[in-house]
């Protein structure tokens, strides 16, 4: 392996693999970064800091700092891990005239106004809705044409799958008594026979941020009336592609509505088709396609 693009690990998957080294050439080729930590896909302490990890421009690097430091932490470093994509894809919605038609083409009704997007959010306090760590990664407001008032709670993978129990959290799924399980029975959302599947590793990550839209649903204060959970991938990670078809079946068929699964490809194209030729939005979209989308990786030199 050329050590051009630098180290690359073993142990990956075959996406993974393909996602890595996207990621260490685009810090090569298109962000002209030679230096690296550990791994390809990891940008050096001084890269981190100076905030190469995101797009540099339309207020993500603003919105970065409203929520974090720029710094030398997984968030600005790691270019394949998920945790700052998020920025890079909703940042710029903000304030767009279509970004409701997005939505709008997301949820099969129109949308009158987005009120707000927050990248990694949860209702407050806590102890209201779950009582744990659970949040999404993005939270996007809206108002209906019909006047209600909805909600989307998005979470974003890239290469990852899904990961074993935290003690706590396996007790909360079990427990029948905890806020988890209240939710679960009074949403009304799934079928009666899989709420053990539900508890699985595979599924457990998809159960707990419905449930805390559904907690928020069951709460007036939290001010929405539909709630909508999305998992947003690349189609390359078949890991989701199987388990959102599998999940979408455990939920009864009149309130299906209630869970979307969206690939980045088709984000991006339906974004490139509502920003209707708009410069500053086409060379952020033109970014998220070279950044994000994974296609054949042409051998190394």
């Amino acid at each position: 392996m050329s050590d051009r693009f630098g180290p690359q690990y073993r142990g990956d998957d075959e996406f993974k693999t393909r996602a890595r080294l996207h990621q260490s050439r685009f810090r090569v080729e298109e962000l002209k970064v030679l230096n690296y930590n550990e791994y390809g896909n990891r940008l050096a302490p001084e890269d981190a800091t100076a905030g190469k990890n995101f797009y540099p421009s339309s207020g993500v690097i603003e919105a970065v700092r409203d929520r974090y430091e720029l710094a030398d932490t997984a968030l600005c470093r790691d270019m394949l891990r998920s945790e700052h994509i998020p920025f890079n894809l909703f940042a710029p919605l903000r304030g767009q005239a279509w970004t409701p038609k997005l939505i709008a083409k997301w949820l099969g009704h129109e949308v009158a106004e987005v009120t707000e997007i927050a990248v990694e959010w949860a209702p407050e306090p806590k102890d209201a809705y779950l009582d744990d760590h659970t949040s999404f990664d993005t939270y996007i407001t809206y108002v209906a044409a019909d006047g209600t008032r909805g909600a989307l709670g998005i979470e974003v993978k890239y290469t990852e799958r899904e990961y074993p129990w935290g003690k706590t959290e396996r007790a909360r799924m079990f427990d029948e008594e905890s806020l988890y399980l209240r939710a679960h029975r009074a949403s009304g959302l799934y079928r009666a026979d899989v709420l053990d599947s539900l508890r699985t590793p595979r599924f457990k990550q998809l159960w707990r941020n419905q449930l805390l839209g559904e907690a928020m649903l069951q709460k007036a204060e939290a001010g929405i009336e539909r709630f909508t959970s999305v998992l947003l991938f690349p189609s390359g990670n078949q890991h989701f592609v199987e388990v959102t078809g599998e999940y979408a079946e455990f939920i009864v068929p009149e309130r299906r509505d209630a869970f979307l699964a969206v690939v980045f490809e088709d984000f991006v194209a339906q974004c490139r088709e509502l920003a209707e030729g708009r410069e500053e939005s086409l060379r952020w979209l033109d970014y998220l396609g070279r950044r994000y989308i994974v296609r054949s990786t042409p051998p190394i030199a």
